[in-house]
């Protein structure tokens, strides 16, 4: 009898265990969000280290084969504009 206590405390145990490790996001974990949130001060170094924004919607470099003028683009006529990126959503 008491090995079968101890079985059943040993599964008890891991079973709430289980639960509570469930309950937490996986996408939350505090290793996930340190991972990401380095990876977004990577970008945003390579951003300021290449004086650009690599995702703006107001320059086409694809489609016609054309170079277009990436210095007449909007918030950027200068070509050294330091400013933060704007949401265009």
């Amino acid at each position: 009898k008491v090995n079968n206590m101890a079985w059943i405390r040993v599964a008890h145990n891991s079973l709430t265990n289980q639960k509570e490790a469930k309950r937490k996001q996986k996408e939350c974990s505090l290793r996930r969000m340190r991972e990401e949130e380095q990876c977004v001060q990577n970008l945003i170094t390579c951003i300021n280290e290449l004086d650009s924004y690599p995702f703006d919607p107001d320059v086409s470099d694809y489609g016609d084969g054309k170079d277009d003028d990436v210095q007449g683009r909007k918030g950027n006529s200068s070509g050294d504009d330091d400013s933060e990126c704007s949401d265009s959503d």
